[in-house]
């Protein structure tokens, strides 16, 4: 009896401890004067650049279905540590409808160490078709 005291004492102890991962935040924005349907997902990542060669690395990434309309806002956990100076960091947006693209980040938008801690503000682009 006196172990199972100790262990439920020890569970209550974790459940004190925070895992609050750094986070990005800022809003998604297009121009275009649209309403987006219910069925729309908007999907924002966080990815390491830094080889050229290689796949982009998703350090975080966030889909948010029935987002609304521009300005979305979102916030986005990445992992501790995550911003080094020494490597190259975007983040990626885009808006799918049905599962077709529709919007999505001309432009990656850069992060730095410096910015990381500030708003974003990504903006896309309306898809051609």
């Amino acid at each position: 009896m006196m172990a199972s005291l100790m262990l439920a004492g020890c569970a209550s102890d974790r459940s004190g401890v925070s895992d609050t991962r750094p986070m990005l935040t800022g809003t998604v924005n297009y121009r275009v004067r649209i309403a987006l349907s219910p069925s729309a997902v908007m999907t924002v990542r966080l990815l390491d650049v830094t080889q050229k060669e290689a796949p982009a690395i998703v350090l975080g990434e966030k889909s948010i279905s029935n987002p609304g309309n521009s300005p979305i806002s979102f916030s986005l956990a990445y992992p501790f540590g995550g911003i080094s100076p020494s490597r190259n960091y975007v983040i990626d947006a885009r808006i799918e409808l049905e599962g077709r693209l529709r919007f999505y980040a001309m432009e990656p938008y850069v992060v730095t160490p410096q910015n990381a801690a500030d708003p974003h503000a990504v903006w896309l682009q309306l898809t051609g078709d």
